[in-house]
């Protein structure tokens, strides 16, 4: 096992070593895990149990894995828990759930009801992995994987029509070139390989309408991933090789040492403000520690993702210069003229900042809009740096669903953001900031500190107050007023050295000076902020109107341009 030293700490250079790694710690964990009075180990989401269950039997009954417990213990623990999970599939035919599980199991996993979430990825998984360790399995467990996918094959629920190009329509068609392989119905096969080629046609054409879609874009992923191992046809195997480049591209262009950098259209809270959700890049990428705990397993320990092409994943994994990306995100997948959001995303070695120039109202309100990002860490602290106006869904702590009424100017290594009066006028205007820990200093409407290796500076319209949130591993940021504004520059110690500011005070104090120009402005109902950047001093110029709509965005005087802005990887 290759290992190099990062920080003190040893990384492991080898992926297929990678992935062992994380077999281990789940199948760990998962020998240790309480079982409830139903024998489950959890009822919240009856997938976890299957996800643990299989890393649990898989590390178990291979003899080049090496455990802490018995491994005829984990064998047996990890046969008992997946038979349990699979015999809650609806097996009547005449059922109109038929093929299905249920999600929540409830407090009587026997009585729960079906869902149409969990076959959507488990379809392609059990097929793969009774493929992949059914050799190794008893009769009663290889019959109940075969069983299992029989009954998933005869439910039919997969054979819809690609309309939305999403996550949903992907494992759909994933399990229809996968079904059509397994029991030879030529139909479905024709029928999948048609679709495949319909949707990776359309996201090349004009990109995914899923942008930073977390933990979602790793569905895309594994069950095209499943597909590949067991599909036998040349030319869907092709289309799943084209598939799986064109998604390890999409997933390197924002890839920051084991964090999803700028903005999202869903994330979870193990995806915002930390990203916790690291193993697949874990095991893809290194360069970073692997997880000491599971935020979420899949099937992360167990399932080949990479990407054909291996150089696409490489250069991300090594990035050594600063790069703009700039994307245009289809508003509807099949039709960019029908209109689209813009990317831009300013990605280096140590950080990136970014975010989605437009407000969207994305999926339960998850659209994250903007953020500074540095890489994934271990050691409790956010990696994410943001300021946001609540909005529908939102939860004290959670740091999720945004508002409305924000404009955002988008320049390198800054990130401007001002907030409209809240459209009720008895409405506090509560603006909430995130920050990492680190070394920090609060001065008047300014707040200067050190994460890592990199300096952030803040400069708000309005005063405000910091409390530490020890639960999520940050600062947390409040600011009152009908109108409110918030910018934030991002540089590394070597450039600030380069600058002459060899410390935090010498940061705080470069600061100062810009905050004592006047940034921001409400006047007459206009919102603006003008300033330049510490790093390069770049002139930013952001107005906006009192109904939340941008009147001028300029950098270095000229008005922001989506000219290059481009579907193209």
């Amino acid at each position: 096992m290759k290992q190099i030293s990062m920080n003190g700490v040893w990384i492991v250079t080898n992926q297929t070593d990678r992935r062992k790694e994380v077999l281990v710690l789940a199948a760990e964990t998962a020998f240790r895990l309480p079982r409830l009075d139903s024998g489950f180990w959890f009822h919240r989401d009856m997938r976890d149990n299957l996800y643990y269950a299989m890393h649990l039997y898989a590390a178990s009954t291979d003899p080049e894995v090496e455990v802490s417990f018995s491994k005829n213990e984990g064998a047996r623990l990890g046969e008992e828990m997946l038979l349990l999970v699979l015999g809650l599939q609806v097996n009547a035919p005449e059922h109109p759930m038929y093929g299905h599980w249920p999600l929540n199991l409830g407090n009587d996993p026997s009585g729960a009801a079906p869902h149409t979430l969990p076959v959507e990825l488990l379809g392609s998984l059990i097929a793969w992995y009774h493929h992949r360790h059914g050799g190794r399995m008893g009769e009663k467990l290889q019959n109940a994987f075969e069983e299992a996918m029989r009954h998933a094959y005869m439910g039919n629920y997969y054979r819809k029509p690609v309309e939305y190009f999403n996550h949903h329509e992907s494992k759909y068609v994933s399990q229809q070139v996968i079904w059509g392989e397994l029991f030879q119905d030529k139909a479905l096969a024709a029928e999948g390989r048609d679709n495949l080629r319909l949707l990776l046609d359309t996201i090349r054409a004009n990109g995914m309408r899923e942008y930073g879609a977390m933990p979602w874009f790793w569905h895309w992923v594994q069950a095209f991933s499943c597909a590949r191992a067991l599909v036998k046809d040349a030319e869907t195997l092709q289309l799943l090789h084209d598939m799986l480049d064109y998604l390890w591209k999409v997933r390197s262009l924002t890839y920051l040492k084991g964090a999803w950098a700028a903005p999202h259209s869903r994330g979870l809270g193990h995806d915002i403000p930390a990203d916790r959700n690291t193993l697949l890049d874990y095991v893809e990428y290194g360069g970073f520690p692997l997880p000491d705990s599971i935020a979420r397993l899949e099937a992360a320990g167990i399932l080949e993702v990479s990407p054909p092409t291996g150089e696409i994943t490489a250069s991300a994994a090594d990035r050594t210069d600063a790069r703009e990306v700039r994307r245009l995100i289809p508003i509807h997948p099949q039709q960019l003229a029908e209109g689209c959001l813009h990317s831009y995303t300013y990605m280096t070695p140590d950080f990136a900042v970014g975010g989605v120039w437009e407000r969207a109202t994305e999926f339960d309100n998850e659209q994250h809009r903007w953020d500074v990002t540095l890489p994934a860490n271990r050691d409790g602290s956010v990696n994410k740096a943001y300021f946001f106006r609540p909005g529908n869904g939102f939860s004290e702590g959670d740091y999720r669903h945004e508002g409305g009424l924000c404009q955002v100017l988008l320049h390198r290594n800054a990130a401007v953001a001002l907030f409209a009066p809240p459209e009720d006028p008895e409405a506090a205007g509560l603006v909430i900031g995130v920050l990492p820990k680190g070394d920090w200093q609060f001065g008047d409407r300014q707040i200067t500190g050190l994460a890592g290796t990199v300096y952030l500076v803040v400069h708000l319209m309005n005063p405000y107050t910091c409390v530490e949130n020890e639960e999520r591993g940050c600062l947390e940021i409040r600011s009152e007023g009908g109108a409110n504004g918030v910018a934030v520059e991002a540089f590394t110690v070597e450039t600030a050295s380069a600058l002459g500011l060899g410390s935090l005070n010498g940061v705080a104090a470069a600061a100062s000076g810009q905050g004592q120009a006047g940034l921001f402005s409400n006047e007459g109902g206009a919102i603006a902020f003008a300033g330049k950047t510490l790093a390069d001093g770049a002139e930013l110029r952001l107005n906006i109107a009192a109904d939340g709509s941008a009147v001028l965005r300029t950098i270095n005087g000229s008005p922001v341009s989506f000219e290059e802005y481009t579907v193209a990887l």
